[in-house]
């Protein structure tokens, strides 16, 4: 029996007074205390959102409706939020909605039926090998946060493609015996990586940090720790974009270019599908295989290079 339209189950206990705003707080924090810092954080992300759309005003849950819903996605969409992004935060808000009908806050109905709340395919762009060995030989010593930068995306491929977050909360005493285990923050799963030696030389000049972090990304002091991770990110992105320049690259240069640089490379080099998978940290080798597909097309590209020779004569022979 598919279930998928019951999605948001009708209570049968009778409707508290309480706003939505004020519950989504409330969820946040159980999260927080239950330490699910990765679905505390989303939420929190998706809230700070919804209330800049409302101003910082409350929601009630009577307002709370398909109507104020398709109003929200397209402020986001016309402030320039991709339509991925704003389907991430209707699954989020989605999410919150759900916990508050179980405990009876509101029979409402679905809210999102009318908005987009689908994973639409994006490009996925991976650096050839060449453009990393031009990266990584780059001569930026008297540019310090190009240089920093440079590394850190360097290290995350050297790493089989660790995802930025995951480097930020690396511990000092995840590292034992020239071996790095840690788990990811996005599934859970433990991975271990042998430090070879451009590993071990890379860590090194980054520095060492004065805090229980193995690297210098952030600090430990009392300040949000999400709020810290969010805004490395977005400097070591914006340097980043300046390295790929340097580096002739006609995509943008991201942290994430890392983890998809080195699939694509491992898969180019016929590096199994189930160890790609282990080296990523996928949840299965289906997983991988998707991303794999998403990310190399130039085998296609070859094809249709050798269909267009094929119309070269053609071609010369027009006026």
């Amino acid at each position: 029996m598919d279930n998928s339209k019951n999605y948001f189950r009708i209570p049968t206990v009778p409707v508290k007074e309480e706003g939505f705003v004020n519950f989504a707080q409330e969820f946040v924090d159980r999260l927080m205390k239950t330490r699910k810092n990765a679905a505390a954080r989303k939420a929190k992300t998706t809230v700070n959102s919804l209330m800049r759309f409302t101003d910082n005003k409350e929601i009630s849950f009577v307002q709370f409706n398909s109507k104020l819903m398709e109003e929200y996605e397209g402020w986001m969409l016309n402030r320039g939020v991709s339509r991925n992004t704003s389907s991430f935060y209707m699954r989020s808000l989605r999410s919150i909605y759900k916990a508050a009908a179980e405990e009876g806050l509101t029979n409402s109905g679905d809210p999102f039926k009318n908005v987009y709340t689908g994973v639409s395919e994006t490009i996925k762009r991976a650096v050839p090998l060449k453009f990393i060995n031009r990266i990584g030989s780059l001569e930026l010593d008297e540019m310090p946060s190009l240089d920093f930068a440079r590394n850190i995306f360097m290290l995350s491929f050297y790493l089989r493609g660790i995802s930025f977050v995951d480097m930020c909360f690396l511990q000092k005493k995840d590292l034992v015996s020239n071996i790095l285990s840690y788990r990811r923050h996005k599934t859970g799963k433990l991975l271990q990586i042998k430090l070879e030696m451009p590993i071990r030389r890379l860590i090194a000049k980054l520095g060492e940090s004065n805090t229980p972090f193995l690297l210098p990304l952030l600090t430990d002091g009392t300040e949000d720790t999400w709020r810290q991770y969010e805004r490395v990110l977005r400097r070591v992105n914006r340097n980043l974009k300046i390295v790929g320049r340097m580096a002739g690259l006609d995509t943008t240069l991201t942290t994430y270019v890392a983890r998809h640089s080195w699939a694509s490379a491992a898969k180019s080099n016929h590096i199994p599908l189930e160890t790609i998978s282990e080296g990523l940290g996928h949840g299965s080798p289906g997983t991988t295989k998707i991303y794999l597909e998403s990310l190399d097309t130039s085998v296609i590209d070859r094809a249709n290079r050798k269909i267009i020779k094929l119309l070269s004569t053609y071609d010369h022979q027009r006026p």
